[in-house]
């Protein structure tokens, strides 16, 4: 009884461990699909720290979403490390804001949350283009590269 119990525990030790090494090796393959593109206020680029999210349009699809900041110069680019953070092929929505000072500087500080909950941010952007439910934006994400066109967002 005692060796019947013994092969059956090093049996399903070892089949795990092959389990765990595959799932390791499937995560650390690289990235998956990456997405690039630009974000553009009354024709000019929007500067850095704008918040682009993309959400499945189908929250039942399985797939997930995610955020990336844009730079300087209005574009973003999100390559994650790892397969299982990249978005995968389907429909997105995407919803832009950026939140600056009452002088319309983007804060230095690390947590903008925290001054945005004092009160002390207000978003640079339409509410039209961070509408939960009435989206301005979808896009169709393929596997590889996806350069998007630019998100050209009008302040009135």
């Amino acid at each position: 009884m005692l060796r019947q119990y013994m092969k059956t525990k090093v049996k399903l030790s070892a089949e795990c461990l092959i389990a765990f090494i595959a799932a390791v090796a499937a995560g650390c393959s690289g990235g998956g699909s990456t997405v690039k593109g630009k974000v553009t206020l009354d024709g000019n680029p929007i500067g850095a720290r704008a918040k682009v999210e993309f959400e499945p349009v189908d929250p039942k699809a399985g797939l997930n979403g995610c955020v990336v900041f844009t730079k300087d110069d209005g574009t973003f680019e999100y390559s994650p490390p790892k397969a299982a953070f990249s978005l995968k092929p389907g429909k997105y929505k995407v919803f832009i804001s950026r939140m600056v000072d009452k002088d319309g500087n983007v804060p230095t500080d690390d947590d903008p949350g925290q001054l945005e909950m004092a009160g002390k941010l207000k978003n640079q952007v339409s509410m039209k283009y961070y509408n939960r439910q009435q989206p301005q934006f979808t896009v169709d994400i393929t596997g590889g590269t996806n350069d998007l066109p630019p998100f050209e967002l009008k302040s009135k």
